[in-house]
């Protein structure tokens, strides 16, 4: 009987340690999550800082509704493609696509500095569509980089040195970023005017 209470307590012994490997493995395996969720929170912060600085040290700001460009016509007008221009024409912001213009001043651009670095509540709001109608141009040092915005479709398209993605926006942000548009009456191509 003794020997039978003692295979069992090894037993039991054995399964122990195979729960607390199991335990501890679960808990780096959390502990590691929680570290990558918090990196992504800091590398997410440093996107939004750097954007802000993009935009609080530039020569000029600018804000403009256009009409659908080539790069995306193909999606939403299968028929004749080729009557859309192109959204750049030789690395610059077409000036033909243009509708509506307006140049920030330091209040306004301090303003779309504090909302695109607002931190985010992510919620995987995005469409199946792409169809940018706005943009917000920042130029410095005679260079122009453009975030293009299809409000209707929760989608941006960026130049190569803006680090700014449809993962740095929420609904919360779309909200605001479309009503800041609309408070410096930027409001051509809105559905929902």
């Amino acid at each position: 009987m003794k020997r039978l209470d003692l295979y069992g307590f090894i037993k039991l012994i054995a399964f122990l340690e195979i729960i607390s490997t199991i335990s501890c493995h679960s808990k780096k395996d959390a502990k590691n999550q929680q570290n990558e969720i918090a990196k992504e929170f800091e590398r997410k912060g440093e996107q939004y800082q750097l954007l802000k600085e993009q935009i609080k040290t530039a020569d000029s700001v600018v804000l403009i509704s256009h009409i659908l460009t080539k790069e995306f016509s193909e999606r939403s007008d299968k028929r004749n493609t080729s009557i859309y221009p192109s959204y750049l024409n030789a690395g610059r912001v077409n000036s033909l696509i243009v509708k509506e213009r307006k140049t920030l001043d330091i209040l306004g651009i301090n303003k779309l500095a504090a909302i695109l670095a607002q931190n985010i509540k992510p919620d995987g709001n995005s469409a199946d569509c792409d169809m940018p109608h706005h943009s917000i141009l920042i130029y410095k040092q005679n260079r122009e980089s453009y975030i293009d915005i299809s409000f209707s479709c929760s989608h941006i398209h960026t130049s190569p040195d803006i680090l700014f993605s449809d993962s740095n926006i929420d609904t919360q942000k779309w909200k605001n970023l479309m009503a800041f548009f609309k408070q410096n009456n930027i409001t051509g191509s809105f559905i929902d005017n």
